[in-house]
C-alpha cells in the first residue's frame, strides 16, 4: 500500500482515521511560458527565453470513519497537517529516494469530503522538479544521477598563496583552456567550469574572458592566503571568503553554473585548494 508523508508525518497517522492513499498525479515536466518579442512587419516573432511552471503534484486520499462527525473531526486534522503555509517536504512511499518541496494550494472542503470520502489535494513545488533526499558530496569530479541542471556548493579551502596563474582544463569532452596573463596584482580566478566542446580564454589585470559552447565560472579578484576558506551556492549567487561576504569581488560575467546530468569536473585555478561539490540530484 502507497502512502504520503509531508513534513515527517504520514496520512496513515491514527489522527486522520483509516486513510488510504488512491492515487498519485506526479508532473514530470510542469511546462512553461515561451516568452516573445514581436516586431511590426516581421512574420511571426523572434525567441527571448523560456520561462518554466513550479511542479503541482496532486493526490487523492480516502478518508474513513463510521459516522458523519468522525469523517468530519478526521478532515479538520488533515486539513491542519497539510495546510502549513510554507513548503516541506513531501514523500510518495514509491519513490521514497526522492521529495518535493510543497505547499498546500488547493482548498479544503468539508462537505464535498465528507459526503463522498475522498479528499483531492494539490500541492505546489516552486523549484519545478522532485530531489533527491541525500545531498551527496564529491571531489572535484563526479556524476550527476538526476535527469534536469542542479545547482551545488562549492566549498574550497587555501593551503598557498594565489598569485602566479596558469590553467589547463579537462573535463568529459577533452576542452583544453588556455590562459594568456599579466599581472601585477594579486587575482584569484576560482573555479572555471566548461562543458562545450572548445574553448579560449584571456585573463588580464581586472579582467577574464572565456568562450565556450556551453558552460559557466565563477571568478573571485581577491587576495588569498593559505588557510582562507571560500564557500560558492551557485542556486543563491553567493560567495563567502571567511564566512564574510566576498560578492563584491566576484567579477560581473561570473555566471553561476549547474551541474548537467551525467559527468561533472571543476577545476581550481590557481591549483592551491582543497576542494569538495555538495549538491542535490533534480529529477524532471
Amino acid at each position: 500500500m502507497r502512502t504520503v508523508s509531508y513534513n515527517g508525518i504520514l496520512n496513515t497517522d491514527p489522527a486522520f482515521g483509516r486513510t488510504v492513499l488512491q492515487s498519485i498525479d506526479r508532473p514530470v515536466s510542469p511546462g512553461g511560458e515561451v516568452r516573445l518579442l514581436y516586431i511590426h512587419g516581421l512574420d511571426g516573432a523572434l525567441f527571448q527565453g523560456y520561462d518554466g511552471h513550479p511542479a503541482v503534484v496532486g493526490f487523492e486520499i480516502a478518508v474513513r470513519g463510521k459516522t458523519y462527525e468522525e469523517r468530519a473531526g478526521y478532515v479538520r486534522n488533515i486539513a491542519s497537517w497539510l495546510d502549513t503555509k510554507q513548503p516541506g517536504p513531501l514523500i510518495f512511499s514509491d519513490e521514497p529516494d526522492k521529495r518535493y518541496m510543497a505547499v498546500l494550494v488547493s482548498e479544503i472542503r468539508m462537505a464535498e469530503i465528507v459526503k463522498h470520502g475522498v479528499m483531492r489535494v494539490l500541492m505546489m513545488d516552486p523549484s519545478r522538479h522532485a530531489v533527491g533526499i541525500q545531498a551527496k558530496t564529491t571531489p572535484r569530479t563526479g556524476v550527476n544521477s538526476g535527469t534536469a541542471d542542479t545547482p551545488c556548493i562549492i566549498s574550497a579551502q587555501v593551503w598557498d598563496h594565489a598569485y602566479d596563474l596558469d590553467a589547463e582544463v579537462d573535463l568529459d569532452h577533452e576542452v583544453d583552456l588556455d590562459y594568456e596573463f599579466d599581472l601585477d596584482a594579486p587575482v584569484w580566478e576560482l573555479f572555471d567550469y566548461l562543458l562545450g566542446v572548445s574553448s579560449q580564454g584571456v585573463l588580464d589585470t581586472a579582467s577574464f574572458t572565456a568562450t565556450s559552447q556551453a558552460g559557466g565560472f565563477v571568478s573571485i579578484i581577491q587576495d588569498l592566503g593559505a588557510g582562507d576558506s571560500i564557500y560558492i551556492d551557485t542556486s543563491r549567487r553567493l560567495v563567502l571568503v571567511n564566512d564574510v561576504d566576498a560578492r563584491p569581488h566576484v567579477t560581473f560575467t561570473s555566471t553561476f553554473f549547474k551541474l548537467p546530468p551525467g559527468g561533472f569536473s571543476i577545476t581550481p585555478e590557481p591549483d592551491i585548494v582543497d576542494l569538495s561539490v555538495t549538491f542535490r540530484e533534480k529529477f524532471k
